[in-house]
């Protein structure tokens, strides 16, 4: 089957020209140019890029318009004879946004004569017609953050939640898209939620969580946050998107390398006694052996690596292919290894991406990237404090090819073509420190014990292995008209097809009294999708109008009644859905633009939840168990609807102010359903029961990059109410012998306020400056991060047990922390090198992510007295934010 579908790409490839992008990866150049003195257009008027193949002349009514520009800082040349040269510099392209250039030339009798203007980029683009962030190179490797990820929690609209994973206006955390180059990237086996009541601890959350998304900084040229309604371009995605364009090869050689300490300072929680005195608890009943915590003595663990010390590397290095014309490179990579700040738990990052561009003709550029990454982490779990190396760690990988084709076919006409390959393996075990591998399941776990308080593991190993293969191969492209001036026509069709692997062991020791249940996933389910979009272009008026049709064949069984295990499976029935999208923008002045949209956005529920535990499917294996959650191919795609209205005013020439208030509606969003029957059959089923609304609106104040400032403010209230956080807390309910959820609730990600700033404070470099001021204050930079929330909601307990507390009705304290990066450049011959300085949480404030429910505050639980409640067990370091933590590092630009 997958050798006849890679048949089919191929014959389709070669045929195809009209085939649709998940995302934009290109922007436009449009304008007009004009007699100085009379006014009138200019026909025939050259308009080159410089240090590129692109350029255009005008119209009779001096109109020009250059497509399929990827985004970045350009040169532009314009030329007529009998007229000025005008070199127009830093002239900025964005993904999926037009670039409107009107120029006047005057009339000149001296050959060469030439006029240099600096074009600034515009702080209001008239053609949003929804939330959405921009965020450049500059930004992302100048920002004091680990990587680009952090950036994304600084934009209005997106919050973390305890786990640090995403949510975008009060979505889930996997309603959110995230794409390089236009090719999505997310893992179907791991962005799923949680599908087992065992599998609570925040290293599986972490695992399931995860983004998928591993790429240097150094490779992103653009990155674009959409918070807002989006275009029928973009589907099976309810909240957001993140879009990340990577750079393109340069003509000459260019490069940079960044080196990176890790934390310099010593964290309070590695130290024994760190919070409260250790409990140590004791392992021999009778001989009164204790379990000791002591900081792991050596980097990692003693996870074997080829530099043993905490750092980061990364750089990247672009240029022409010596002795092949037309043909460039660009590569980035990144090796990073970190010891958590927590008791125990590390983190070890390699990946690399490369690029090969060549121009076949002026018109015709071919492109191939390769990216690969391995991340090996443990995150801290405080119930395996005293036996940290037989808590389970994760090991993901990650193999993309994606080839793409960009045709310009006229002025007005080009399409783009990508066929990829992309493979993941996520393994998540116990590991073997001496033979430096994932012990076997079959021979090599242990049951683990608690001591007598059942708090902490004394004995034993993880009771979880999972190891998981996905291979996406994907076929999908864009074709983009531009009939005229006023309307830009997309259409298109896209298909993926998925081969999904997995093996689950849990509770692998039954001489113990272990279930040791195996249970596999393998299927291969297919996607497609068509869509149509418009977007029309006007003084007064701009409209984005698509529509969007998503289908998909899990290719699965299903209960026929999922309500009775007993009743006959049938093949589930392919979805499918029809998704209107409208956007419109009404520029009011020219320094004034209003903003609505609405849309209808559709989801498929996650592979991972859809295929989960269908072994269960049997009645037989069923009645073996006492309770278990099963996934069911005929769950229905999940719908929000949506609406924003937003205005965007420039009151001065270098700052902007933006305000998008907005509206959603959660419909068939997954849950789970419990059921009972015949006494022998207990368990939850995925289904379409979940509900919700979100509202709010976000605040942007953002300041253009003056001579010693910029920056931007974020503030962003909303309130995200449903009845249910995620798809499994029904089943939690359940089994603890609670009441189904029927009301509205605000979930656990719900933060009512957020403030986020970013400010760039920095001194320029000086013609005339003496050598004190070059060697001191010439190039330096200080850039601050401040981030202050509103604490997540939380459900209190108390004496009382006849009072009835609606879940999640109190609130934890507010968080807040203000991160620094401090950098310094100088110039030498050919190049330029730096060195920086980096605080994160820079006045060392405790922050409280999670609290007790008795009193509302860290680590404090009152006067309860009961299991799992001695000081030790409380006081879990992960239960609040990082401390404060220095690090410094040295770069160079060539």
């Amino acid at each position: 089957m997958v050798r006849a579908l890679q048949i089919l790409y191929i014959v389709f490839f070669i045929f195809s020209v009209s085939i649709s992008s998940w995302a934009g990866t290109t922007g436009k150049l449009v304008g007009t140019i004009s007699d100085q003195e009379t006014g009138r257009p200019l026909p025939g008027v050259n308009i080159v890029i410089l240090d590129t193949y692109w350029g255009a002349s005008t119209d009779v009514d001096g109109n020009f318009l250059i497509l399929n520009l990827p985004p970045g800082i350009y040169n532009l040349e314009i030329s007529m004879l009998g007229y000025q040269t005008v070199l127009k510099k830093d002239v900025q392209i964005s993904v999926d946004l037009t670039t409107n250039i009107s120029l006047q030339l005057a009339e000149t009798t001296i050959l060469g004569d030439e006029v240099v203007v600096v074009a600034e980029r515009p702080l209001i683009r008239k053609d949003i017609t929804s939330k959405q962030s921009y965020i450049d190179s500059r930004e992302i490797t100048e920002l004091p953050v680990r990587d680009f990820k952090d950036i994304l929690a600084l934009q209005a609209g997106v919050s973390k939640d305890a786990s640090g994973r995403l949510h975008i206006r009060g979505g889930r955390t996997g309603e959110v898209a995230y794409l390089i180059d236009g090719v999505p990237v997310d893992d179907p086996l791991r962005a799923g939620f949680d599908n087992e009541l065992e599998e609570s601890s925040q290293s599986r959350q972490f695992m399931s969580g995860n983004l998928g998304v591993d790429i240097a900084d150094e490779a992103i040229d653009e990155m674009v946050v959409i918070s807002g309604t989006f275009n029928a371009e973009y589907g099976n995605v309810m909240s957001g998107i993140v879009n990340i364009v990577t750079k393109e090869p340069s003509r000459r050689y260019t490069g940079k390398l960044e080196v990176t300490t890790g934390y310099l300072n010593t964290s309070p929680y590695r130290q024994q006694n760190a919070l409260v005195p250790d409990k140590n608890p004791i392992v021999g009943g009778d001989t009164g052996e204790r379990l000791e915590y002591n900081p792991p003595a050596e980097n990692f663990q003693g996870y074997s690596t080829a530099i043993n010390v905490p750092n980061q590397f990364q750089g990247s290095f672009s240029g022409p292919i010596p002795g092949i014309r037309k043909l460039a490179f660009f590569f980035s990579g990144k090796y990073a290894n970190f010891d958590s700040y927590l008791p125990h738990g590390f983190d070890l990052d390699r990946n690399y991406f490369g690029k090969f561009t060549f121009y076949a003709t002026p018109t015709l550029k071919l492109n191939y990237s390769e990216s690969f990454s391995q991340r090996i982490f443990q995150v801290y779990s405080h119930a395996w404090k005293y036996l940290p190396q037989n808590q389970g760690l994760n090991q993901n990988k990650q193999l993309r090819h994606i080839l793409n084709v960009s045709h310009t076919i006229s002025s007005r006409m080009f399409y783009i073509l990508n066929l990829s390959l992309s493979s993941q393996q996520s393994e998540f075990g116990v590991w073997d420190w001496e033979n430096n591998r994932f012990k076997n399941p079959d021979t090599e776990y242990q049951k683990g014990e608690r001591d007598n308080e059942l708090e902490f593991y004394i004995r034993g190993t993880d009771d979880l292995y999972i190891n998981s293969e996905t291979d996406l191969y994907s076929l999908k492209g864009d074709l983009n008209y531009q009939a005229n001036l006023h309307h830009e026509f997309k259409t298109g069709v896209e298909i993926k097809y998925h081969d999904l692997r997995s093996l689950k062991r849990l509770e692998p020791w039954p001489d113990e009294g272990g279930a040791d249940r195996r249970i596999p996933l393998d299927y291969q389910p297919l996607e497609w999708s068509v869509y149509l979009q418009d977007k029309m272009e006007y003084d007064y008026l701009i409209i984005n109008a698509g529509l969007r049709f998503d289908y998909l064949d899990v290719k699965a069984r299903k209960w026929k009644e999922i309500d009775n295990p007993l009743s006959e499976l049938e093949d589930a029935a392919p979805n499918y859905q029809i998704s209107p999208r409208l956007g419109m923008a009404f520029p009011v002045t020219q320094d004034m633009i209003f903003h609505f949209s609405y849309g209808h956005f559709f989801q498929f529920p996650n592979f991972a939840d859809i295929y989960s535990n269908l072994i269960y499917q049997d009645p037989e294996n069923l009645s073996q168990e006492a309770f278990v959650i099963i996934g069911n191919p005929g769950v229905k795609p999940q719908k929000t609807v949506s609406y924003e209205a937003g205005l965007k005013f420039q009151p001065t020439p270098f700052s902007v102010f933006e305000v998008s208030a907005y509206y959603k509606d959660l419909e068939n969003l997954l849950g789970t359903r419990f059921y009972r029957k015949q006494l022998i059959y207990r368990y939850s089923i995925f289904t379409n029961i979940d509900y919700g609304s979100v509202k709010g609106i976000d605040l942007s104040w953002r300041i253009r990059h003056q001579k010693y400032f910029n920056g931007i403010i974020n503030y962003s209230y909303s309130v995200a109410t449903g009845n249910a956080s995620f798809p499994t807390d029904q089943s939690y309910n359940a089994y603890f012998g609670l009441e189904e959820t029927k009301q509205e609730y605000p979930l656990d990600f719900d933060r009512r306020h957020i403030i986020s700033a970013s400010m760039n404070f920095t001194y320029p470099r000086r013609t005339g400056a003496n050598f004190w001021e070059q060697a001191i204050l010439s190039q330096l930079s200080l850039n601050f991060i401040f981030q202050f929330a509103s604490g997540f909601p939380y459900t209190p307990i108390t004496d009382d047990p006849t009072l009835f507390i609606a879940p999640n009705s109190a609130r934890m304290p507010w968080t807040g922390t203000v991160d620094l990066r401090l950098e310094k450049r100088w110039n030498i011959p050919r190049a330029q090198i730096g060195a920086f300085f980096e605080v994160a949480n820079l006045f060392d404030r405790l922050n409280a992510l999670r609290v007790q429910p008795y009193t509302g505050r860290l680590w404090d639980t009152g006067k309860l007295d009961l299991l799992s409640t001695g000081t030790d067990y409380v006081h879990n370091p992960s239960d609040a934010g990082p401390p404060r933590l220095f690090r410094v590092g040295g770069l160079i630009y060539f």
